[in-house]
């Protein structure tokens, strides 16, 4: 793998997931509306190099283009480069209900979407899960199981999952 950035270890994951949490609850207080929290499906130790930063980069602007369609706007932005990987906040007009079923059809219809992990959130309910709007579990890069099982499982090796999704990445940029 070329990366950028040096392995993270499970330590730097989760105190980079705390103070995720932590960052989108300010944001929410902040702007009290809901909130589009955005990473990178980054399997292995590998969580930023010039791969992820391109998919993050696509994200943003099909994200955006999303919210231009539906007549959203974007109130706020952020982003984080981190060795841990990218992390992009949008603070957006709207309801949460269709934000979320907007960023699922934007996860299971674009190219790269299933390489992208679309967070909405908002105060009294904090992140909304697919399930709770009727959307299957996401599916495994590699095969028809869900990612949440195959993940647990370890059914496929770092190597065979970034290389499904440099495969995808290139197919979309040919």
């Amino acid at each position: 793998m070329n990366g950028l950035s040096s392995p993270v270890s499970l330590t730097q994951l989760l105190v980079a997931r705390e103070q995720r949490q932590q960052q989108q609850q300010v944001l929410l207080k902040q702007w009290q509306v809901p909130l589009l929290s955005v990473t990178a499906v980054t399997p292995g130790p590998i969580k930023n190099n010039t791969v992820y930063q391109q998919i993050m980069h696509i994200a943003a602007q099909a994200i955006k283009q999303q919210l231009a369609q539906h007549r959203l706007t974007v109130l706020y932005s952020e982003q984080h480069n981190l060795i841990t990987g990218e992390e992009h906040y949008y603070c957006v007009s709207g309801t949460a209900d269709k934000l979320k079923q907007w960023m699922v059809y934007l996860e299971e219809t674009h190219p790269l979407g299933r390489l992208w992990d679309i967070d909405v959130l908002d105060i009294p309910r904090g992140i909304l899960s697919r399930r709770q709007f009727g959307y299957q579990a996401r599916r495994c890069l590699l095969c028809e199981q869900s990612a949440h099982y195959c993940a647990r499982a370890k059914q496929h090796s770092v190597d065979e999952l970034y290389q499904a999704i440099t495969d995808l990445l290139a197919r979309y940029d040919a």
